[in-house]
């Protein structure tokens, strides 16, 4: 799973999340393959959140698909 490193304080600042008007622009093109997924909100994952996506979507696209 995805952890982060040891760190010498525990709390971090969290940053502020862009609003509409400040979505990216750049960096939104696929790279390989005919779909994607998109974040319509903005919003925090943890690490099991993030781990059970990956797992729904290798075990949905089995072989044919490349994630």
């Amino acid at each position: 799973m995805l952890f982060p490193k040891k760190r010498k304080y525990k709390k971090a600042f969290k940053g502020a999340f862009p609003s509409d008007k400040e979505r990216a622009t750049r960096g939104v093109d696929l790279h390989f393959g005919d779909c994607g997924l998109k974040a319509i909100s903005s919003g925090c994952l943890t690490s099991q959140q993030l781990e059970a996506a990956r797992r729904a979507i290798v075990r949905k696209v089995k072989r044919s698909g490349k994630l």
